[in-house]
């Protein structure tokens, strides 16, 4: 899945499989996913920004908290 293609989606969680796939593909953990599509609705493009600027997404929590 490319970056501009994921933005444009809605996501989708009908099972475990599809919650994975979309924390991988947003770089999240679980329960974070859940909490941003619980508080800002199921836009990728506006759930992956409030990860990014809530260092929820991995690769920035790892960045700064090590």
């Amino acid at each position: 899945m490319e970056e501009g293609e994921l933005r444009n989606m809605k996501i989708e969680i009908d099972g475990k499989t599809s919650l994975k796939k979309w924390c991988k593909a947003l770089d999240c953990k679980e329960k974070d996913l859940i909490e941003a599509i619980n508080l800002i609705g199921n836009s990728a493009g506006a759930v992956d920004d409030y990860l990014y600027m809530n260092l929820k997404k991995k690769s920035i929590w790892e960045k700064y908290n090590n």
